[in-house]
């Protein structure tokens, strides 16, 4: 017979394989002995059977998980003291796996990943989050790798891992940019993870639980390849995944991910390029302004080649007009002029790789840049101070001169006098009301039909250059600011009771 106080002993006996016997019940899933094995161990030694690791360094825990024995993973742990069950938990094996780690791994794991993360405080699942195993993968990397597994897409419960990352909503946001950024021996983070998945649920919830102020930084962690995530949905054509970044980040942060380089110094929006996806391009197009487009135009990569290089290289015209279309004709030259490595332009690389319908593409946006510059070179001065003049914005221009032209005529009376000549038959020959508002009534909820005025953004030389115009043509002028649209009214209504109303020519210039 066997003493009690040798039975704890005998059971904590290692065979080869470092197996206990309790190891042994679990992994042959004899769960009648697992039960009568722990319910015979005082609760004061049980921790110690509990604690075995064998070769592959498995706890009896780590067993039961791997086998997706839920029960005898909820049985354990409702043995264990609360104080002591984190460090059973969270015990690692040889490959730096926690209990947790490969729970999530399997495709039965959310049933028993529940009961593991369930009887955890906050702060210690927290913990457990940060652990990292071998590869440098933490619980989160390997539930967004698993999503990216395609044998896993055909398993029954595969969509059952979207539970887990409900788990999360625990995690505070500071906490939560730490686990969003630990990156594993790749330099990947769970989101590369999750972007080469196509996951975008997984980017929801960790936009949801992270200050925005937070997310650039945590979005331009770069892997191994200088690829951050945003490099990884562009080149798959994950657009679900791309419109989340668009929608979450400010438009200044936005710029700067954009701009991020790879190690083949290629942006995200060579990527999209390269991986032809049109609704992923026009996704990143629409995003940016014109001339930060042009900026991101302008990089070019390892091989000297711009995304326009590349994508006539591949023949994508769609793609070619999608970019050129919102450029100016002179930046359009511009980007079009760029040589590679190689000495070649976009035409050159179209031309080359028998990419014709590319090469004229190209050609009708240069005939257009050229036929623009050839047609503004010929405009006339008094035309191109005209646009400056009729532009509010541009603060650089001066008071218009008008200098009164001699009269050339040989009698002046005598051509005054005759029938092909205006007369004043007023001392002035109009009036002129000019309402400056730099701001306008613009109601919330606009009556049908009501114009809405665009607040103004001149200077004040436009209204002397107005003001100038008409003195010199001999009107009455009346400049009025900064009016309410009830004086508006009042006013206008006023000068249409005018005595000389109807006898001159009248001007109401907003």
């Amino acid at each position: 017979m066997t003493r009690d106080t040798d039975w704890p002993e005998l059971l904590c006996i290692q065979n080869s394989n470092q197996d206990t016997v309790l190891h042994h019940a679990v992994c042959q899933n004899y769960t009648e002995a697992t039960e009568l094995i722990l319910s015979s161990v005082p609760s004061a030694e049980l921790n110690t059977l509990l604690n075995v690791q064998n070769t592959h360094g498995n706890t009896p825990l780590h067993c039961a998980v791997c086998r997706g024995q839920s029960d005898t993973v909820k049985h354990i742990l409702s043995l264990v003291p609360v104080d002591e069950l984190f460090n059973l938990i969270s015990m690692q094996n040889k490959d730096g796996d926690t209990t947790v780690h490969q729970a999530v791994r399997k495709y039965n794991n959310m049933q028993t990943t529940n009961p593991l993360i369930g009887c955890l405080s906050a702060a210690n699942y927290v913990k457990l989050l940060l652990i990292q195993n071998s590869h440098g993968d933490t619980i989160a990397h390997v539930a967004a790798n698993y999503r990216k597994m395609p044998q896993n897409n055909y398993l029954p419960d595969a969509r059952k891992l979207s539970e887990f990352w409900k788990t999360l909503t625990t995690v505070a946001p500071g906490d939560m940019l730490q686990i969003s950024g630990k990156q594993n021996h790749q330099g990947k983070t769970f989101l590369h993870h999750a972007a080469e998945a196509g996951d975008a649920e997984i980017f929801k919830y960790v936009m949801s639980l992270t200050q925005k102020a937070d997310l650039c930084s945590t979005y331009s962690l770069q892997d191994q390849e200088g690829n951050t995530f945003i490099h990884c949905a562009t080149s798959l054509g994950h657009t679900d995944i791309v419109k989340c970044l668009v929608d979450s980040v400010p438009s200044a942060d936005l710029w700067k991910l954009l701009r991020i380089p790879n190690q083949q110094d290629q942006t995200t929006l060579q990527q999209a390029i390269l991986s032809n996806n049109m609704e992923t391009l026009q996704c990143l197009v629409a995003a940016v302004e014109a001339t930060d487009l042009y900026t991101l135009l302008l990089t070019q990569d390892i091989y000297g080649d711009t995304a326009v290089h590349s994508a006539v290289n591949g023949g994508h015209v769609d793609a070619l007009k999608s970019l050129l279309d919102k450029l100016s004709p002179k930046q359009c030259q511009e980007i079009l002029n760029i040589k590679n490595l190689k000495q070649f332009t976009p035409l050159i690389v179209a031309k080359s790789n028998k990419q014709y319908k590319a090469a004229n593409c190209i050609g009708e946006y240069k005939r257009k840049a050229e036929n623009y510059f050839e047609g503004s070179s010929r405009m006339s001065a008094n035309l191109r101070d005209s646009l400056k003049y009729l532009n509010e914005r541009n603060r650089d221009v001066d008071i218009i001169q008008l200098p009164v032209k001699p009269c050339t005529l040989q009698s002046v009376a005598e051509k005054f006098y005759s029938d092909n000549v205006y007369r004043m038959s007023a001392p002035v020959r109009g009036r002129c009301l000019i309402i400056n508002n730099r701001y306008f009534d613009r109601p919330a909820t606009p009556a049908p039909g009501q114009v809405q005025l665009e607040h103004r953004d001149g200077s004040e030389i436009d209204v002397m250059n107005i003001l100038n115009v008409f003195q010199q043509l001999s009107f009455d002028c009346e400049l009025k600011t900064n009016l309410s649209s009830k004086q508006m009214l009042a006013d206008i209504w006023k000068e249409t009771q005018h005595p000389d109303y109807k006898d001159i020519l009248y001007f109401m210039i907003l």
